[in-house]
């Protein structure tokens, strides 16, 4: 019977310490996936700004046009 009680003890240390690898894990990922959306956020700002200077760009190229016409 104390074989099966310290077999039981063992297994549950163990189970403890593979609980715990779990939780950091599962904690890093979420840390992981926020800065994932954040990256995220900073990219699509970026695909915006980007999008504006091109619609000024393609106005001035076409007001150039129209100026070298005239």
């Amino acid at each position: 019977m104390r074989a099966s009680i310290d077999e039981v003890v063992s297994a549950t240390h163990s189970l403890n310490v593979f609980v715990d690898e779990i939780s950091v894990s599962i904690e890093e990922t979420a840390r992981s996936v926020d800065e994932v959306a954040n990256h995220g956020e900073s990219l699509a700002s970026s695909a915006v700004e980007n999008s504006s200077a091109m619609v000024e760009m393609d106005a001035t190229i076409n007001q150039v046009g129209e100026n070298i016409k005239e």
